[in-house]
């Protein structure tokens, strides 16, 4: 989907999910295969591409988790050594993380526990395909309204990128730029390619080398727009129409998040 001309669009558009990134997380080999078996009859009954990565303790999720963090949906069993579940979900969820998670579990007693960490669902063993089929399907649809976000491959890793974070963007050279809230992001892609990537209303490209996110302009002049401390050039001809979407933005008249 194209880098959208602000004042032409009237709705609000979400990204599609094109890949998912499914984690299943049990001690029990024979529980994984199973789910993972369940995992990928759903992913066919719904013609869904997925990556799907298995884990046989909370602490090798863990150390996997430092190089991939773009998990969508996570299988958790509860009652595992050492490390258990929910002990997990509060560790991903105090640093931000908002992975759908369905907790798996041999006894009830946890239920409660699982409501304070936003699971998706409870389902206990023995675990039943349709239970599973439909914890997916709200784990997916939870997904498909949840934040936008791009997908970059930045060195050696697939990096999510939530669009709304993304301050601006730049070409340079042959590499693009992403300034966001959190960081600088390189990737190797032109900037008409990243347009294409894009998914929101809210992006606009004011020059043939920057793009600029509505949401975090500050302020706009004839010549450039200042975002987060950075003036950003905007081309001949482009102000007028950069000018009109931020305020019809501001008045409400864009679709908002």
């Amino acid at each position: 989907m194209r880098v959208l001309n602000l004042i032409e669009v009237a709705y609000f558009k979400w990204r599609v999910v094109n890949k998912l990134q499914i984690a299943i997380c049990d001690d029990d080999k024979l529980q994984l295969d199973l789910l993972k078996k369940y995992c990928i009859t759903w992913l066919g009954k719904n013609k869904i591409q997925s990556d799907i990565n298995t884990y046989l303790s909370a602490e090798s999720f863990l150390f996997a988790y430092e190089d991939n963090k773009n998990y969508d949906i996570l299988l958790l069993d509860i009652q595992m050594k050492e490390l258990d579940g929910i002990s997990l979900a509060k560790k991903l969820r105090t640093i931000g993380d908002k992975v759908s998670i369905i907790f798996i579990t041999g006894v009830s007693d946890f239920v409660f526990d699982g409501y304070h960490v936003q699971a998706i669902d409870y389902i206990l063993k023995p675990i039943e395909q349709k239970k599973l089929e439909a914890a997916l399907d709200r784990a997916y649809e939870n997904i498909r309204k949840s934040e936008p976000h791009a997908l970059f491959q930045i060195n050696n890793e697939i990096v999510k990128i939530n669009e709304k974070d993304i301050f601006y963007i730049e070409s340079i050279g042959h590499k693009t730029v992403f300034y966001t809230s959190g960081a600088k992001y390189e990737v190797k892609k032109g900037i008409s390619t990243v347009e294409n990537e894009l998914s929101q209303n809210f992006f606009y490209k004011c020059h043939r080398s920057y793009i600029v996110n509505i949401l975090h302009i500050d302020s706009i002049s004839k010549t450039d727009v200042k975002i987060n401390n950075t003036v950003v050039p905007i081309a001949r001809g482009k102000w007028d129409e950069l000018n009109k979407a931020f305020l019809n933005y501001y008045r409400g008249e864009m679709c908002k998040l």
